[in-house]
């Protein structure tokens, strides 16, 4: 019987994803655990493993297209002959009665009349993906007509075709989806000779801007921080409270751990993770998250550390923190980072934070505002160490500062409650040995 394998819901915020590369080929034999593809979800890419095995007869899902969660993206059989035509036609029937995928896509391949077929049930299918290696016929490309301040979109093979034969390829009509101008559009202008280079050149010159610039489309991860913090600053009454700490005494305490244990790399980040984790637990209503018709108080405190990768934040989430010493915060942040920079985290490692950090003292940045990473009550921004004049009793000195700024929710977090958690967070820090009790 024929399996049509559809677009895999990998985290409980997955509503699209990208297959950044295929394992298997069309006509493998695959098992069940078999990792099929590498699928790029809004926080990372994971690898996506077979539940049953068979044949793989047809990949119907091109890679670097955003597609739903349900689109059939594979077709499966029991045995390497059978016929699977009515297996795309059930898919193909299913997939139009669902929202159209965020970018177009052209239908699975017309299938024979129907027969008994299954459809793994991930979730619901909406519209099919155009099967890898088909695409409409180009012929001679003609100039295109699209407005002047349209974007203008280039499959990377496309742009690189056009660059190596010197080819203003911003004139061309795409014949891919959406109007995305794909390779065989650009060897079709090679082919029209001078005549079809003038015709586009042309065009390109009359749409061409003031000034010269680049769009890159938007990545899931991209995406969904767009989607996650504009939520946050249009419904969350944001409000800051601000304090000044001392740092020698810190500084002092991690040059001499770094002394008398060399094997163990802890960095002012895990200082400052242990401290508030230290904090929260005297000052439960910061450790909370805001759910509607309730708030919810952590007894655990686990905070989500903002890392910093190629496209975008991503906050792994160090679990019961308050309980973990400084030898174990260390290995497991350094752990989880590697991993978030690898894109490599599992969906458990970056949800269900109650807390967050988020440190651009690496920077330089000396004070900045940070977005509350909803629904979570308060985030801290923690800022660059720099020497200053301080007063120290009634003489003047150069002294080491750093900015804390909390970010809260007004509807869980008051001023005073926000104010308290940061005098008890600039105790500990400045007399960090109470972190080594």
């Amino acid at each position: 019987m024929a399996n049509v394998l559809l677009m895999p819901s990998l985290s409980p915020t997955m509503e699209t994803g990208v297959i950044s590369a295929w394992r298997k080929k069309a006509g493998d034999k695959v098992a069940a655990g078999d990792v099929l593809a590498e699928i790029e979800t809004d926080k990372a890419a994971m690898e996506w493993e077979l539940a049953d095995g068979g044949y793989l007869r047809e990949l119907l899902a091109p890679t670097g297209q955003e597609l739903r969660v349900g689109t059939p993206i594979a077709v499966l059989t029991d045995t390497p002959n059978e016929d699977y035509a009515a297996a795309l036609a059930e898919a193909k029937s299913a997939a139009a009665s669902q929202p159209a995928a965020p970018k177009a896509a052209a239908a699975a391949p017309s299938a024979a009349p129907p027969q008994a077929a299954r459809v793994i049930p991930i979730s619901a299918a909406p519209a099919a993906a155009k099967p890898p290696g088909s695409s409409p016929g180009a012929g001679a490309t003609p100039p295109s007509t699209r407005p002047a301040d349209e974007r203008v979109k280039i499959s990377p093979y496309g742009k690189k075709l056009a660059e190596q034969n010197e080819l203003k390829w911003q004139g061309l009509a795409g014949s891919g989806p959406g109007g995305r101008i794909v390779a065989q559009d650009v060897q079709a202008a090679l082919a029209g000779g001078p005549s079809a280079r003038a015709g586009q050149a042309a065009a390109a010159l009359a749409a061409a801007p003031a000034a010269a610039f680049e769009d890159r489309p938007l990545s899931m991860m991209r995406k969904a921080i767009a989607k996650r913090l504009t939520e946050s600053k249009q419904t969350v009454p944001h409000f800051q409270a601000r304090r000044k700490v001392r740092m020698e005494r810190m500084l002092d305490a991690r040059e001499g751990l770094k002394r008398d244990f060399p094997d163990l790399k802890i960095t002012v980040n895990d200082l400052l993770i242990k401290a508030c984790a230290v904090a929260l637990v005297q000052h439960p209503a910061v450790n909370s998250q805001f759910l509607g018709d309730r708030i919810r108080r952590f007894q655990s405190v686990d905070i989500a550390v903002a890392v910093g990768t190629e496209e975008g934040l991503i906050t792994p989430v160090l679990r019961a923190a308050h309980a973990k010493g400084l030898r174990e915060i260390s290995a497991e942040m350094k752990a989880l980072g590697e991993r978030a920079r690898a894109k490599k985290l599992q969906p458990e490692e970056y949800q269900g934070g109650t807390f967050t950090i988020s440190n651009l003292g690496m920077f330089g940045v000396t004070e900045f505002n940070a977005i509350i990473n909803t629904p979570q009550a308060c985030i801290l921004a923690v800022s660059a160490t720099v020497k200053e004049p301080v007063v120290d009793g009634d003489r003047l000195t150069v002294g080491q500062t750093m900015n804390l700024t909390l970010s809260s929710d007004h509807r869980v977090v008051d001023g005073v409650t926000a104010a308290q958690f940061l005098a008890t967070l600039a105790k500990l820090i400045e007399n960090p040995v109470a972190l080594l009790l």
